[in-house]
């Protein structure tokens, strides 16, 4: 993958750092959303009635039995239509029945869920009656009027007789209850406990002094241990939906007003005596997804504090924590040795993880583990480290394609672009072929004409040409004037690009000689062009300033190739190619020695070859005559070397040399004629000295 740049990537971290910093809020909704889908599910699945499917995860989301030690006593619907008199709680003869009968029954602790603002103004009688009751089912709880640090107590003669203690449920955004308080703290009194607290208390038989309430956490001094309880904010407690909360036995007002009830099933109970009244009570909205009446909700909070069932956080900097761990592993680590598709499924992975885990830790751990900032780290850092390589790979496909498109041919160009990461745009060293061609006597033949024909002129022959170089995937390097450069073998490697530069050349020479007729029959002066071909180290890449470069190649085999392609003018050649070159292409292409060459500037001679035509030529009769011309060349050329030009020259006089239209065995022939007419002054080494 292309890589990103550090500051990208510095930029990247540094702002989703403070995104997780300062989105607790944010992330805290989102980990409780996900709680709530936990929540929900174990209520559905243990409901095989109403949801078969998801009945099959049953085992995956255990409920709690319910211990059978809290009973509710509610006045419900059936109690207020049946019941005579005003509704509660101005009817207080009902519930001072209800009262006295629940403490015949040896109750363990009475909670009282509703609240007695003022005494009676219509019957005093009713008061004295319900203060009896209270004082008799002691002990009891009397629910206390809290809003904020302010707390009302019962009217004063009822609450002298039982404690009083103020519920609170503590709702979020959506309303839905999922604290509710174990502690009350008020400005001008040390914090108490709450009403569930007190029940829990007078459960367990504990006096006031052992319970020991902290900043962070409620202390029960139990004789088989302590009972320790964290508290949210220094007064909540995190309730655990782990059970049914329309499953806790329930005992209706009206029964007890009949006389339904025997008072045994109160034995050594938890009461809670309240309303479920649609019609006059409020219901408060859970992560069950159900609206709920305070007493139950009363019901599972005290539940899980008898039973240690009750949730604990896992601390304000956990899931800051873990998400910066996973957005730096994610980031720094994973992004750099995986492919993007690989990362994309660790994401995933990784993304599920921490959901199963908040599942497990929920469920079964009764941890409230935040995974969310974990899950926006892992998102975040995949969507910058994917996306920024796709924008850079974009970015750098186009420009590639904008650099090359004119100078590859297309096929070329979309090789590079499927990798962009293969192509090497800084200079290095790489094997590759140099091919140069030129118009002989370019300057001479566009003499005496206009300016706008030699530029038309030369347009066609140098499209006529590049259309032949992109025909085998060159690289068109510049034009020169009348000159052309290209490359065999970059950007894009190619393990034939020395075959390649050599049929390119042949192909060139082939169209350049139907554009001769062409131009012939348009009137227009004949050309030749001469092509040097060389192999070798060069280093290849973009070369420039800040403010312009070229992607080109340089090296004294470059050099070499133009002094091949200049050396033509020496031979009269077409194509001049070297050593090097000769060595990859000889089992495909013909060529035959034509001397060592000394050129400008360089102290070592070069091995020349010339191309003759490729060894697949289908004109089977052309390729054999090439055969020969090789054949004989060579031979008499070794002749003289031998010292035995005289020997050369009458081989290449038997060719019939003046009546052919081989040049470079005209060239030979010359230079043997002169070697022979002075045999004794002059021992021939073979070698052409360029001279310019």
């Amino acid at each position: 993958m292309v890589s990103i740049p550090r500051r990208n990537v510095s930029i990247f971290l540094l702002t989703t750092l403070v995104l997780l910093y300062l989105g607790d809020g944010v992330f805290g909704f989102l980990d409780t959303r996900i709680r709530d889908i936990w929540v929900r599910w174990r209520v559905a699945a243990n409901q095989p009635d109403v949801h078969p499917w998801l009945a099959k995860t049953a085992s995956l989301f255990p409920l709690d039995k319910h211990s059978g030690d809290i009973l509710l006593v509610l006045y419900d619907d059936r109690a207020y239509l049946s019941i005579p008199g005003p509704p509660p709680p101005w009817n207080r003869r009902v519930f001072a029945d209800a009262i006295r009968t629940i403490g015949m029954g040896h109750h363990k602790v009475l909670g009282i869920d509703l609240f007695f603002r003022a005494p009676s103004a219509f019957d005093i009688e009713q008061d004295a009656d319900l203060i009896s009751a209270v004082k008799q089912a002691s002990p009891t709880v009397l629910m206390a009027y809290r809003k904020g640090n302010f707390v009302a107590l019962p009217f004063p003669a009822l609450s002298e007789v039982a404690i009083s203690a103020p519920p609170y449920f503590y709702p979020y955004l959506d309303e839905s209850i999922r604290k509710s308080s174990l502690v009350y703290r008020t400005m001008d009194v040390p914090p108490r406990l709450s009403f569930v607290g007190e029940m829990a208390r007078l459960y367990w038989g504990l006096p006031p002094e052992k319970v020991e309430i902290l900043d962070r956490e409620v202390i029960f001094h139990l004789p088989g241990g302590d009972r320790r309880i964290p508290l949210d904010e220094g007064e909540n407690l995190f309730i655990n939906y782990n059970s049914m909360l329309r499953t806790i036995p329930v005992i209706s007002m009206f029964d007890l007003f009949h006389k339904k009830i025997d008072p045994v099933a109160f034995k050594d109970k938890v009461v809670i005596l309240g309303l479920s009244n649609s019609l006059i009570q409020d219901r408060f909205m859970t992560p069950t997804g159900m609206p709920e009446f305070g007493s139950l909700i009363h019901a599972v909070t005290l539940q899980n504090i008898l039973t240690g069932t009750f949730l604990q956080n896992s601390g304000i900097w956990q899931g800051f924590l873990l998400g910066v761990i996973l957005l730096l592993t994610s980031t720094l680590l994973l992004s750099h040795i995986l492919q993007p598709l690989p990362y994309l499924a660790a994401t995933a992975g990784g993304c599920l993880v921490l959901v199963v885990f908040s599942w497990y830790s929920l469920i079964f751990s009764l941890q409230m583990t935040n995974v969310a900032p974990g899950l926006f780290g892992l998102i975040a850092s995949c969507v910058f480290s994917v996306g920024a390589r796709y924008y850079n790979e974009l970015s750098e496909k186009l420009r590639i394609k904008n650099a090359f498109q004119h100078y590859v041919t297309t096929s070329v160009v979309n090789e590079m672009l499927k990798d962009p990461g293969k192509l090497v745009l800084h200079g290095e060293e790489r094997i590759i072929t140099i091919f140069f061609s030129d118009i002989a006597g370019f300057t001479t033949l566009s003499e005496g004409m206009a300016p706008i024909k030699v530029v038309n002129l030369l347009n066609e022959y140098l499209t006529l040409m590049t259309e032949g170089i992109f025909k085998f995937e060159g690289l068109l390097d510049k034009y020169e004037g009348d000159g052309i450069m290209a490359v065999f073998g970059a950007p894009i490697g190619q393990s034939d690009h020395a075959i390649r530069a050599c049929r390119c050349a042949i192909d060139n020479q082939k169209s350049l000689s139907m554009l001769r007729e062409k131009w012939s029959r348009e009137g227009n002066p004949e050309i030749k062009a001469r092509i040097g071909i060389n192999t070798g180290i060069v280093v290849v890449g973009n070369m420039g300033s800040k403010m312009r470069f070229d992607y080109t190649v340089i090296g004294d085999n470059v050099n070499l190739a133009s002094r091949l392609e200049s050396a033509n003018k020496i031979f009269k050649s077409d194509i001049l190619i070297g050593e090097a070159t000769n060595e990859l292409v000889k089992d495909k292409i013909l060529t035959r020695f034509v001397g060592s060459l000394l050129p400008v500037g360089r102290l070592k001679t070069v091995r020349t070859f010339e191309i003759l035509c490729a060894l697949d030529e289908p004109d089977q009769q052309m390729l054999s005559n090439f055969r020969n011309a090789k054949e004989i060349y060579e031979t008499a050329f070794q002749l003289a070397i031998d010292g035995k030009p005289a020997e050369g020259l009458a081989l290449l006089d038997s060719f019939q040399p003046g009546k052919s239209a081989d040049k470079p065995l005209q060239i030979l022939h010359e230079e043997l004629t002169r070697l022979a007419a002075q045999p004794q002054k002059e021992h021939w080494d073979g070698v052409w000295k360029q001279r310019k």
